[in-house]
């Protein structure tokens, strides 16, 4: 019915008669030329608003489409949810849509690895396939295209869409319900190499084929394919240029997929926009929301291929559900120390890549480890291996521990500690990763008695600031050692070993039930100070060191003065007028330096000091507003930058006179000093 008669248009509300007709967007006016040429097909005169009153107009867009000339080229959006509340898409009945069912594309990679294992010698290929103008397949019954119409307003057109337009919420579903026949037929083709019929994935018009370079399977594929598509179509519905050749390395839905290297990652053109957007977000105070979107739609993408950027997504999202559009995002400090984070990944390039194996769909695990936490220590078993690990709290983490109990909200509770006896396991075993595979990380299960840590490993978020900074350790650990992490719940009765290995320290008879569960088993107990630790090695080697070295000399100068370096018990406003005096210090006398220092290096110290409060579970409130206020002050008595001098012509000839061409040493310095002297 929907291929004879067109798509029939049920409304929940009737549209209010316009009035006043709905400008185009901005984008429409600076790139006319781009969807004139869109409508310019048929035209018929007459001044079709007075004759026919009831038609609702909605504007136009254009949104870049590819890497084309974003001047003369773009994708026309006909923006069919405007306005709010009384827009075509507002009025449209819910329950007559159709909901389409798209499968994943890690379908494309389980048929690669299927393909691989069945024809071990031949390689696998990848093509692509689109649909040409694929709305317009599909008509709109002419009891409803006056729901449908536009304007072209520099040339006073007024435009009635016939067809689907790119914007109705409805019309995915209305062209799956005609195009799904596609892959049906092309499915029921067949050869030997692939006898229960070809691959045929798709999403909306991308069809996906994957085959063995085996005889005449890639032709016979590719013929199948456009065979289906003319017999349901037509034979215009086919987009020659959207037909890519036959090749183990294919872009499928903006990911790149790889069947020699079994990866799946970002293409470096994404990499390459993400870091544009990172660095402008960076550098803003604010972002529109238009902004922010892009920003997070741009990250999410990138973050498809590379988990360790997935967790610092959750600052970023904070604003995302931001109620006006008119308003700004501004840009924190956590969203800052996110997107310097992100700088980091996207500046990484062993991260880009998934193997196929796990992307979406885990494999089984290669390893399972089972961990618990208590009032008294961690534990980790392995249980494959017979060995187990265990840690003894620190009086420190004791005390946070007694606190938290007590009302404090220091984060130290069940829940964090849980998740950190999965950093502990990562941290102490490195060996682990001596047991990886060639192409694929090893996958490593931990079960935990914590449903609140799973959902935190799972989503790789929490609202608890300790448990932020362990799940990014985690994502980049597992990179550094080419491991993949996934978590489980065990409910307590069938968690009887690790819950005697955590409180062996609290009573003997927990040591003896545990040591009749594991006879034979090899124990390893752990001595660090684990949570400070960790939390403290949570930058980098080098960051680390010049982090200390500005602690030690708080230290010292907070000792000098009889003050206590961790502000036991100290309120507010002690802290931060110790915290002014340091500062004061600094700008008049320096910190080592015999002489005072700008304010920007004032607060490199200030955040290494606060760096290790935060891993010891103390507050170093370098935000507070009289700090501020004095920090800005402060800036404002810097010395002005100076550039250095360029280069001289003088100082050129100097060099040069002075040079012996015929050495090639020299030749190369004299080159070096020419150049130089070019971008000076």
């Amino acid at each position: 019915m929907i291929a004879q008669e067109g798509v029939k248009f049920h409304l929940k509300k009737t549209p209010a008669r316009q009035q006043l007709r709905p400008p185009n967007h901005g984008s429409a006016h600076d790139r006319v030329t781009s969807y004139v040429r869109t409508y310019a097909r048929n035209k018929m005169h007459g001044d079709f608003l007075s004759w026919w009153p009831e038609i609702i107009t909605s504007p136009f867009g254009v949104v870049d489409k590819g890497g084309n000339d974003a001047s003369i080229s773009g994708r026309t959006i006909h923006a069919l949810s405007h306005q709010e509340g009384d827009s075509i898409n507002d009025c449209t009945d819910p329950g007559s849509v159709i909901k389409p069912e798209y499968s994943h594309c890690d379908a494309v990679a389980t048929e690669i690895l299927r393909a691989k294992r069945e024809h071990p010698h031949a390689k696998v290929e990848i093509m692509a396939g689109d649909v040409a103008s694929v709305f317009r397949n599909i008509s709109i019954h002419s009891n409803s295209v006056y729901l449908f119409p536009g304007q072209i307003e520099e040339e006073n057109v007024l435009v009635i869409e016939l067809s689907a337009s790119f914007g109705w919420t409805g019309f995915p579903g209305f062209y799956e319900a005609v195009s799904g026949a596609i892959p049906h037929v092309h499915g029921t083709h067949h050869n030997d190499a692939n006898p229960t019929g070809f691959f045929n994935y798709h999403w909306v018009d991308n069809y996906i084929s994957v085959a063995p370079n085996v005889g005449t399977t890639l032709s016979e594929a590719e013929r199948s394919l456009r065979f289906a598509m003319e017999a349901i179509l037509g034979v215009e519905a086919i987009n020659d240029k959207k037909f890519t050749q036959w090749k183990t390395r294919q872009r499928v839905l903006g990911l790149e997929f790889d069947s020699v290297t079994e990866l799946v990652s970002i293409p470096q053109a994404k990499i390459d926009k993400a870091r544009g957007i990172v660095a402008s977000a960076y550098s803003a105070k604010s972002l529109t929301c238009k902004a922010h979107r892009s920003l997070l739609d741009s990250l999410r993408h990138v973050a498809t291929c590379l988990r360790a950027a997935r967790p610092f997504l959750q600052h970023l999202r904070l604003r995302e559900s931001h109620p006006n559009r008119f308003q700004h995002v501004p840009v924190s400090d956590e969203m800052k120390q996110d997107l310097l984070w992100r700088w980091l990944v996207l500046h990484t390039p062993q991260l880009n890549g998934v193997s196929l194996d796990f992307f979406n769909v885990l494999p089984p695990p290669d390893i399972v480890v089972e961990v618990d936490a208590s009032d008294f220590g961690l534990c980790a078993l392995d249980t494959a291996a017979h060995r187990e690990l265990t840690y003894q709290f620190s009086k420190a983490e004791t005390g946070l521990i007694n606190e938290i109990k007590a009302g404090s909200p220091n984060g130290f509770d069940i829940n964090f500690r849980e998740l950190l006896s999965c950093a502990f396991a990562v941290h102490t075993w490195p060996p682990l990763a001596a047991h990886q595979r060639d192409k694929r990380p090893l996958h490593v299960h931990f079960r935990i008695d914590s449903i609140s840590t799973v959902a935190w490993q799972n989503k790789l978020s929490s609202q608890n600031p300790r448990a932020q900074v362990l799940i990014r350790l985690l994502s980049w650990w597992e990179t550094t050692h080419r491991l993949q992490s996934s978590v489980s719940h065990v409910t307590g009765v069938d968690n009887g070993r690790t819950y005697a290995d955590s409180r062996i320290s609290a009573n003997p008879s927990f040591a003896t039930l545990f040591a009749s569960l594991t006879l034979g088993w090899a124990r390893e107990e752990a001595k660090v100070d684990l949570a400070t630790y960790i939390r403290g090695h949570s930058v980098a080697d080098a960051t680390y060191q010049q982090y200390e070295r500005v602690l030690n000399k708080w230290h010292v100068w907070a000792s000098r003065r009889g003050i206590s370096v961790w502000f036991a018990d100290y309120p507010l406003a002690v802290q931060g007028q110790h915290i002014s005096d340091f500062v004061l210090h600094g700008f008049r006398f320096g910190y080592g330096s015999d002489g005072p220092i700008p304010s920007e290096t004032i607060m490199t110290v200030l955040h290494g000091i606060r760096h290790f409060f935060a891993a010891a579970g103390y507050e170093f409130p370098i935000t507070h507003p009289h700090i501020r206020m004095l920090l800005k002050g402060i800036s404002r008595l810097d010395a002005p930058r100076t550039s250095k001098s360029p280069v001289s012509m003088e100082l050129l000839e100097t060099c040069f006179r002075g040079l012996s061409l015929n050495d090639h040493f020299e030749q190369v310095l004299w080159g070096f000093c020419a150049c130089h002297s070019s971008f000076s």
